[in-house]
């Protein structure tokens, strides 16, 4: 089939393969690109950014619970507590804003699946952060400051109390006057409730309520030392009994309802912090956990996102490469067959010439060449130079008669086909000969 195209149509043949060998290639690598830039884009604007908005999502609530963590802490400034408010504000607003963008990317169904677990998990764990918040704004309504260092004042004003009972008692036995207890205002308590601004309603009926009592048990304290000390030890000793222990009573007790006041905002605040350390904390882990899941999913797709375009990269690469080998070896075999083809046809005109040229050289005018001996394409060529043989023969041969003829004495008829050029001329001068010859007879 080869051998009987035409030398223009194998032209165009390898022409028209390499071309299909370029749009192959070219089909390939856009094929190649394609898939690749869709692996990248998934990867760029849906995996990491879902990576990205999960991990805001999950700060937010770190920093909520930090926040937390500080405000149970009683002694931070009124500042840094208003500061952790907004702290929570922030990450919330942060958090809202990352839900928002999370929501609107592409899931496929197993994430799909855990961001449900997360939506209710996370809602649990706001409420349960909204109850904390509460509870802190009411213990922080109850305006006492620090209610464990003032726990620990209210203790230690009643032991000194008590501690300046025994000393009085002490006294009436070793009839020794000892230093101090004479007046309400010097005394530990006395100095602090005189620089106290207390705005909590309990704290300031009970410290009104305990202030006579006060006053009275050190004028008491003072009036049983002046009566030591004047000798009057009875008189002491009944004053000790009759109204200074009936004021040490109603100073303990204006103390215990002082404690009451103070331990009814650590129980406000022993609430907060089980809100905040366990209900909080566990919701939280509750709402982690499906978090850190999407967080490992979505790298996971974009692991195997990597992979895929990877692999559609190679693989299209290999078959550029196939390709190109493919058509360079096909094009080099029709390039040697297309050469061959040429030789053959060359070589065989080639031989019909020197064929010819001998038998010219050699008189043998009848020769001709073989037009079967070339392809079909190239006969014309050699049935050409047979068809100007024979018109450049027969002049030849005629004349060659006519002489032959004349040389006999057979005075031959003039010629009367057409001749053109020089073979005309011959005819005219043959014919003149023959003119000129039957004159004579």
């Amino acid at each position: 089939m080869f051998s009987k195209m035409k030398t223009g149509t194998k032209v165009l043949t390898g022409f028209a393969v390499a071309t299909a060998v370029m749009l192959v290639v070219g089909i390939v690598g856009y094929w190649g690109i394609s898939k690749l830039t869709t692996s990248l884009e998934d990867i760029a604007a849906v995996r990491m950014l879902a990576v990205q908005y999960v991990q805001e999502i999950s700060k937010g609530g770190e920093k909520i619970k930090a926040a937390q963590r500080t405000l149970l802490n009683t002694r931070i400034t009124p500042q840094v507590r208003a500061r952790q408010y907004e702290n929570v504000a922030d990450a919330r607003k942060t958090y809202d804003e990352a839900w928002k963008h999370y929501e609107a990317l592409p899931k496929t169904p197993e994430e799909a699946q855990l961001w449900q677990q997360v939506v209710a998990a996370w809602e649990k764990w706001r409420n349960d952060n909204t109850e904390f918040f509460r509870m802190m704004k009411e213990f922080e309504a109850s305006n006492l400051g620090d209610p464990y260092e003032l726990r620990d004042q209210i203790t230690h004003f009643s032991n000194d109390h008590h501690r300046l009972i025994s000393n009085v008692a002490q006294m009436l036995c070793d009839k020794q006057v000892f230093e101090g207890g004479e007046d309400h205002t010097a005394c530990a308590f006395g100095r602090w409730k005189a620089k106290q601004n207390i705005d909590n309603p309990e704290l300031k009926a009970a410290l009104a309520a305990i202030d006579e009592p006060h006053r009275k048990f050190h004028e008491t304290i003072k009036k049983a030392k002046q009566l030591v000390a004047s000798g009057q030890s009875e008189q002491a000793q009944q004053v000790f009994k009759d109204e200074l222990l009936p004021a040490s009573a109603a100073v303990q007790k204006g103390f215990q309802q002082i404690g009451a006041v103070t331990d009814k905002a650590l129980e406000l605040l022993a609430k907060a912090e089980n809100q905040a350390l366990v209900v909080c904390r566990n919701s939280q882990f509750a709402a982690n956990e499906p978090l850190d899941k999407l967080i490992v999913l979505n790298k996971d797709l974009a692991t195997d996102q990597h992979k895929q375009a990877q692999a559609a990269q190679s693989t299209a690469t290999t078959l550029m490469i196939g390709v190109m080998v493919v058509g360079a070896v096909f094009l080099g075999v029709l390039g040697v067959l297309i050469g061959k083809s040429i030789s053959k046809v060359l070589t065989a005109l080639g031989a019909q010439t020197k064929q010819l040229t001998e038998a010219a050289v050699a008189g043998k005018l009848d020769t001709r060449g073989d037009p079967q001996s070339v392809t079909l394409e190239f006969r014309p060529i050699v049935e050409g130079f047979n068809a100007t043989l024979d018109a450049l023969v027969r002049p030849l041969k005629v004349a060659a008669e006519y002489i032959d003829r004349i040389s006999k004495g057979d005075i031959p008829p003039k010629i009367t086909d057409t001749y053109h050029g020089d073979f005309n001329l011959i005819k005219e001068n043959l014919n003149r000969c023959v003119e000129a010859l039957s004159g004579l007879i």
